[in-house]
């Protein structure tokens, strides 16, 4: 009877200590299980002789490296999800507050320049979002520059190929940036994203090999930024990825300023980015 008690302490500390951790500091990876976890191994391996004077033998050692595994496995799965839920929490907010500051931004701006209300307006949701950048294409006689963190085969597929062949013949010049880079990872790339490289190649490689009046750049660099401009219509700019989100469930809004003096100015501006 004691040794089962023994187990299950055994499992509940692999499993809470983490947990505990997480929600006290509101950060943590895994070191902290992964310490605990070794410190159970040592001790089941014989570091146990040095403070109760002996160590497990037979089916009970193999039993409690077992349990050991299992706790360490199920509670390295919980704790990815709530650090995976911290981290969205974090993001929200941090999104909240962006969208503040971009608000007081366009508003301050508006003011700076006696902009009207029809000079600026916001729009909502990702079905906005995906209306505005396919009229963007489909009607731009100009250009289109896009600005998104990431691309994704959610978006850049076989539909968006072909209108943007459209807009290319048409004698559109089309911009892309892309390329979220997390300081404290290293990027590792989805299938989503190497299709939705192989599909701009494809595009690339299509102009090259065909007589038309537009042009395609295509830049990858460091970039979090969120912009859509189109001719000099309309500048959008705010939370929403262009590029990657087609059916996302997250809350998103951007600013589209109208203004002709202020999306030239931000065409120019971010053309400069653009190598």
């Amino acid at each position: 009877m004691m040794s089962y008690v023994w187990l299950m302490g055994i499992s509940i500390s692999i499993i809470l200590i983490p947990w505990i951790v997480l929600k006290i500091y509101k950060t943590t990876k895994f070191k902290i299980l992964y310490l605990v976890t070794l410190f159970w191994v040592l001790w089941t391996l014989g570091l146990s002789t040095l403070v109760v004077g002996y160590a497990l033998g037979g089916p009970l050692f193999i039993v409690q490296l077992v349990v050991i595994a299992i706790a360490f496995y199920f509670s390295r799965n919980r704790l990815k999800l709530n650090i995976e839920k911290l981290e969205t929490e974090n993001e929200n907010k941090k999104l909240k507050e962006d969208l503040r500051k971009l608000r007081n931004q366009v508003l301050r701006q508006a003011h700076e320049k006696n902009l009207s209300r029809e000079d600026f307006f916001s729009i909502e949701g990702v079905k906005e979002h995906r209306k505005l950048l396919e009229n963007a294409i489909s009607s731009s006689k100009r250009h289109v520059l896009i600005l998104s963190g990431w691309a994704t085969s959610y978006v850049i597929d076989g539909d968006f190929k072909t209108k943007m062949k459209l807009a290319l013949k048409r004698g559109v010049d089309i911009y892309i940036g892309f390329g979220y880079t997390d300081s404290n990872e290293k990027r590792v790339e989805s299938k989503y994203q190497k299709r939705a490289r192989k599909t701009l190649d494809e595009l690339k490689k299509w102009c090259s090999e065909n007589k038309i009046n537009g042009s395609l750049k295509v830049s990858e660099f460091s970039n979090h930024a969120k912009l859509l401009i189109k001719d000099y219509d309309f500048a959008a700019i705010g939370s929403f990825n262009w590029l990657s989100n087609a059916r996302g469930k997250n809350f998103e809004r951007s600013w589209v300023i109208k203004s002709e003096h202020l999306v030239k100015q931000e065409f120019r501006e971010s053309q400069k980015m653009l190598k």
